[in-house]
């Protein structure tokens, strides 16, 4: 066996390898739980929003073109990038990470809209929360 000086350590080599039986001292994790499509779609927008009014947008959405609505309530939010997430004539789902202003909600409130020609723009951010850097 070969040493990586990084991992010269017994006992590291042996957690890596899964290998627990010799180091009773070290608790095995406990078994991952497994969460649905809709889970993490939940767990993202409880990271991202606090309660504001945000895009969900389909740029590319076929003969759809645009698919666009304005949501406040998360649960119907969750449910639209559930039902559009994954489809082969869907390329991406997107939603905008900062909040937009509340009357955009007047354009496709808690709803999508097929063939939207309004989407968001830089003048209906209500406040930059977050920056993404990719």
């Amino acid at each position: 066996m070969s040493t990586n000086p990084t991992t010269s350590n017994p006992q590291v080599e042996a957690i890596a390898r899964g290998d627990l039986a010799e180091f009773p001292s070290v608790k095995k994790p406990a078994q991952s739980v497994s969460l649905t499509p809709r889970d993490l779609i939940n767990q993202g927008i409880a990271a991202l929003f606090d309660g504001s009014v945000v895009e969900m947008r389909i740029p590319d959405a076929g003969r759809f073109r645009v698919i666009s609505g304005y949501f406040d309530d998360y649960a119907k939010l969750a449910g639209e990038i559930e039902q559009f997430s994954g489809k082969e004539d869907i390329a991406g789902v997107y939603y905008c990470i900062n909040p937009v202003i509340p009357s955009l909600l007047a354009r496709a409130a808690n709803r999508t809209k097929k063939y939207a020609d309004a989407t968001t723009k830089d003048e209906h951010i209500a406040r930059r929360r977050w920056l993404l850097v990719d």
